[in-house]
Order: C-alpha cells, then sequence, then structure tokens
C-alpha cells in the first residue's frame, strides 16, 4: 500500500502529512479556544482572538487528518483497479433463454398466446 500511497503523493505534487504537526494543531487550538471561552467574562477583548485562533488551528489539524485519510482511500482504490484490470475477464453469461416447448404441445405459453 506504501507504494500506491507514494504514487498518490506524486500525482497531487504534495508531501505526505505530518500527522503529529497535526494533532499538536488540534491540541494548541482546542487549548487555545477553551481558555478562550474561559477568559470570556473576565477579559472578553483577549477571548476573542484566542477562539479564533483556536478555532483556526483545530481546523487546520482537522483538515490534515482528512487530507490523509482521503489519501490512503486512493491509493487503496488505486489498488484495487489495477488488481481488477490484471484479472482476466470473465466469461459474459449467455443472454439467450431456453426456448419454451409448451407452445408447442399446444399448451398455453407464458405470454398468453398459443403456438400455431
Amino acid at each position: 500500500m506504501q507504494e500506491h500511497l507514494a504514487r498518490v503523493h506524486a500525482a497531487l505534487d504534495r508531501a505526505p502529512a505530518k500527522l503529529a504537526w497535526a494533532k499538536l494543531e488540534l491540541l494548541l487550538g482546542l487549548s487555545s479556544a477553551a481558555l478562550g471561552l474561559t477568559l470570556a467574562s473576565s477579559l472578553p477583548a483577549l477571548a476573542v482572538p484566542l477562539v479564533a485562533l483556536g478555532g483556526y488551528l483545530a481546523l487546520a489539524g482537522h483538515r490534515s487528518h482528512l487530507y490523509d485519510a482521503m489519501s490512503r482511500q486512493t491509493a487503496i482504490t488505486w489498488r484495487r483497479l489495477e488488481e481488477l484490470a490484471l484479472e482476466p475477464p470473465r466469461a459474459a453469461a449467455s443472454s439467450a433463454t431456453p426456448t419454451s416447448k409448451a407452445g408447442a404441445q399446444g399448451q398455453p405459453s407464458a405470454t398468453g398466446l398459443e403456438a400455431s
């Protein structure tokens, strides 16, 4: 899978996500937002920027995790498509159905019409 994941990153012309940094962004962002909410009653001028910065950092960290998950899913899809392309084609099922002999014996056929 790592080979396919490297191909996805090369096709996107993007380096793999650094998930340790993304987790740190999430932690710092949520901490900053929580501190801003705590200070909202006593220092509202400081609370608003802290909540805004915290929300931005938390969303940036979350976005990195989403990009990583998307890249992994794309790599799995590419691998599966390559596997399907290498498989020999299956024999097509015959679309011809056997004819009913009921009409030839004087019995009504499946359509309700009798053979003449």
